[in-house]
């Protein structure tokens, strides 16, 4: 019951909640389906790696469950969409807004 709430609040923009929780995307769609005002929905950024299968493992090894090529700027980028998503969230519940 508690994963179809979720899967509610989240517009159907998550497709695997402990990826969607681990990437901070999850907890920003809560926050904006409650407290629309504090945080909008146009600053979550979707595209993480998390959310892409797309991760490091190592310094300059790229791994993907996708055949796309996946060059280190491009996973930069969506290091700092995550980085970005935690920022909104931290945001959010620091303004003392969500009471």
């Amino acid at each position: 019951m508690c994963v179809r709430g979720l899967a509610v609040v989240c517009y159907r923009q998550v497709e695997n909640f402990t990826v969607s929780l681990s990437d901070g995307r999850a907890f920003c769609y809560l926050v904006h389906h409650y407290y629309s005002s504090v945080l909008r929905r146009d600053l979550i950024r979707d595209r993480t790696c998390l959310s892409l299968g797309v991760c490091r493992s190592g310094p300059d090894e790229l791994t993907s469950t996708d055949t796309r090529a996946w060059s280190a700027a491009d996973v930069d980028q969506l290091l700092a969409n995550e980085k970005h998503n935690f920022k909104l969230l931290y945001d959010a519940v620091s303004s003392g807004n969500l009471v």
